[in-house]
């Protein structure tokens, strides 16, 4: 017996793992500006594509009856302008986001390297929680409030026999200064002296353990740690012999190369649907 079609399928990601859902569909668009793309393969009749920016956001599988969609929300909370243009991150505020998760049969999240960002590629200049404005606060307990907010929303709204989520886990990045930087690194590390945890796994896996609704945690980390080779490093954009010797901001030590490591995150979450 063939299994059972899903309707909607729905990723909300970040940019780490944007990357997993561009190898999702290896769908080519030059325009950069929204457009429908209708593509006939070998497999499948009728792809109907909404790209935007170049990215595509919204697939329609009409073969199967089908629809996969990306969502923009790496916070999942609500991230909005204030007063003097201040972008306000409201910890306690998501049903501007989650009004579009509804009905949908599969629900894929992410949230964890945007919590990490400070400074400059901080995307928030204060925090509120009810009426309170809250300047500084430890990122982490920033990352728990939200995904509380976000598990909150889930157990009051969702119902498992119709909708189930997944909640993929942390993408480890590979650029510290201890020699395990990704710049010119070809192979995989073989082992660990220790299995580190990222702190905002620890932060998910407490609130998921508070949760009712039974979310699936798609655990990616340890994995993909030892791929410290699928990186772009400083091949991400054309770059001069000299300038690639720079190992500093140039080297992208986050985001992975497709094909790639991505690859692997779809083949579990294909056995997991």
């Amino acid at each position: 017996m063939a299994k059972p079609k899903l309707h909607l399928l729905s990723f909300l990601l970040c940019t780490i793992l944007l990357s997993f859902f561009h190898c999702t569909f290896s769908l080519i668009n030059p325009e950069d500006e929204t457009s429908w793309i209708d593509m006939e393969t070998e497999d499948i009749n009728v792809v109907q594509s909404l790209f935007f920016n170049g990215f595509p956001c919204y697939v329609q599988l009409q073969d199967f009856e089908t629809s996969i969609e990306f969502f923009w929300a790496p916070l999942l909370v609500e991230l909005k302008k204030g007063a003097g243009n201040k972008r306000i991150l409201h910890l306690d505020l998501i049903e501007e986001n989650a009004r579009c998760w509804k009905g949908v049969d599969v629900l894929v999240f992410d949230s964890a390297h945007w919590w990490t960002h400070s400074g400059q590629t901080r995307s928030w200049d204060y925090y509120m929680e009810g009426n309170s404005i809250i300047t500084n606060m430890n990122p982490m307990v920033a990352c728990q409030k939200g995904l509380s907010t976000w598990a909150r929303w889930v157990d009051l709204n969702l119902d498992p026999r119709r909708t189930r989520v997944i909640f993929r886990s942390m993408s480890p990045r590979h650029n510290r200064l201890n020699g395990r930087k990704c710049y010119k690194q070809r192979k995989p590390l073989q082992f660990f002296s220790h299995i580190h945890v990222p702190e905002p796994l620890v932060v998910l896996k407490g609130v998921l353990k508070r949760m009712r609704f039974p979310v699936y945690l798609q655990d990616i980390t340890t994995m993909t740690a030892f791929r410290r080779d699928g990186h772009p490093s400083v091949y991400s954009k054309a770059m001069s012999e000299e300038r690639q010797k720079g190992t500093g901001l140039s080297s992208d030590c986050s985001h992975w190369c497709l094909p790639g490591v991505p690859d692997i995150w779809n083949e579990m979450l294909s056995t997991l649907i």
